[in-house]
């Protein structure tokens, strides 16, 4: 459990700032739970995995959450941002 807990804990800290950056750029609703997502996940950062079931399994929520809104952001306002997507 713990290291598993340890790689969903990489996998969000790099998908954080990735939606942090485009977070600004969504449009309407999913704007609004990009940032109810991105505030969830930080709280979640701040608490100790200790192996427990129910962290790794909230951190593999987090991440799920995350990895759909980077991957399925909706439309994006302005210009594109690194990595292509516009």
């Amino acid at each position: 459990m713990e290291r598993l807990g340890g790689l969903l804990r990489g996998h969000i800290e790099l998908l954080v700032p990735e939606l942090a950056g485009m977070e600004p750029r969504m449009s309407g609703a999913q704007q609004r739970i990009a940032r109810r997502v991105l505030t969830r996940t930080r709280h979640i950062l701040k608490e100790p995995i200790a192996g427990s079931p129910r962290g790794v399994w909230d951190l593999a929520i987090q991440c799920r959450a995350l990895l759909t809104l980077h991957e399925y952001p909706g439309l994006l306002r302005g210009r594109p941002i690194a990595g292509g997507r516009s």
